[in-house]
């Protein structure tokens, strides 16, 4: 493990703590507590080079996408918008060959605030997305990722409705783009929403760390972030269990 990522262990030991006890408080996720669940169905994109088909063709497939602000529960206030996405069976969890991707609207830690205030909250197909911390592309080597939205929604009166909307008149959704080093993003798959699928939201528990097909998350932040998903995740059961008796 290179020392980045050991640093970011340790962050995770202090950030965990931080992480429970707003989950616990809230009853919910730190972040991106609320989403919207639809079907997603993945495909090679067939502009992609030739050495990153490979890698394409072991990410295409079923799966579901989840779509949530970052800090709000409810409402249309200024905030991140996020996008959670899991390639293979779309249930609650994975089997063991699944891959989650993980996105926001903000390209790195230090512009969440910025790209906070120059987020869409009303579209969530009026905004890009970005994997903010980098991914080990087997076959390839380290890549960003980026999902570029492949239309704004029709008008409704809120996200929610907007993004029914767009999935009803037709096929919607994202381009998955990698960029290598400091080049370019460049075409890898397509990502296609579907119909919104009846799932306990809360059970839908996507990690960084499922990376059955090939998309394995490195350096500092994805090495802290695992503490700090297992310590909310711990206290939204236990909040749950109690508030059951």
């Amino acid at each position: 493990m290179q020392a980045l990522e050991w640093l970011g262990r340790g962050a995770g030991v202090l950030i965990a703590p931080v992480t429970g006890r707003v989950a616990k408080l809230r009853r919910a996720r730190m972040f991106h507590p609320r989403g919207l669940i639809h079907r997603a169905d993945v495909r090679v994109d067939m502009h992609s080079a030739d050495d990153l088909r490979d890698a394409a063709t072991r990410l295409a497939g079923p799966g579901l996408i989840r779509l949530s602000s970052a800090w709000w529960k409810t409402g249309e206030r200024p905030d991140l918008l996020g996008v959670g996405l899991r390639i293979g069976r779309d249930a609650r969890e994975g089997d063991g060959d699944e891959q989650d991707l993980l996105f926001a609207t903000a390209r790195s830690l230090v512009t969440m605030l910025p790209a906070a205030l120059r987020t869409d909250v009303h579209d969530f197909l009026g905004n890009d997305y970005f994997a903010i911390a980098p991914y080990e592309l087997e076959g390839v080597g380290r890549v960003k990722l980026k999902l570029r939205s492949r239309g704004r929604s029709p008008e409704g009166h809120d996200r929610a409705s907007r993004l029914l909307a767009a999935v009803e008149s037709g096929q919607t959704g994202f381009d998955l783009l990698v960029a290598r080093d400091d080049k370019d993003y460049e075409p890898f798959v397509h990502v296609w929403i579907g119909e919104p699928l009846e799932l306990d939201d809360e059970t839908v528990r996507l990690t960084p760390d499922r990376a059955g097909r090939g998309l394995r998350p490195v350096g500092f932040l994805n090495a802290a972030r695992r503490l700090a998903y297992d310590a909310s995740r711990r206290a939204r059961t236990i909040a749950a269990a109690r508030s059951a008796h």
